[in-house]
């Protein structure tokens, strides 16, 4: 390990590369598992991270991406489509890395991805999951504000 600067730095040799082409959602969840965020395999082979927003994890070998996606529940807002869509679509442009989109049942789906080509350490997948998961509370928390997004008087 070395210091600089007040960071530390791991030598390649020290850190546990991951390879992103070849890694299972098993092996995603006994990562996670380590860092003490539990998840499960669900009926569509997606791995599930449970939780008051919660977390799905699967790949599209079409787009050769990891997929990290939900949805934040709009039904209590006593919103119509119409709107739900605006406010995706506002929120999209205040976001520099989720995507937002409305859904026929009045939620708002989140996703993010990762292309599956070359190397990051178990920190990265983690902090990603974290970073998602910070970022869809943060857009769940502009529901009070929903007329100001909106720009309504």
């Amino acid at each position: 390990m070395i210091k600089k600067k007040g960071f530390i730095i791991k030598k390649a040799e020290e850190m546990e590369l991951i390879n992103l082409e070849k890694i299972t959602l098993v092996e995603i969840q006994g990562i996670l598992n380590k860092y003490l965020i539990n998840g499960f395999l669900d009926d569509d082979g997606d791995l599930l991270i449970p939780g008051s927003i919660s977390v799905f994890l699967s790949f599209d070998e079409e787009k050769k991406i990891l997929r990290f996606f939900g949805s934040l529940n709009t039904s209590y807002l006593k919103r119509d489509e119409n709107e739900i869509a605006l406010f995706a679509n506002k929120t999209n442009i205040a976001s520099n890395s989720i995507k937002y989109s409305p859904n026929k049942s009045k939620a708002i789906i989140f996703e993010y991805g990762i292309f599956r080509g070359g190397f990051v350490d178990e920190e990265y997948l983690v902090n990603t999951l974290k970073k998602v998961l910070e970022e869809a509370n943060d857009t769940r928390a502009l529901f009070p504000l929903f007329d100001e997004v909106l720009g309504v008087d």
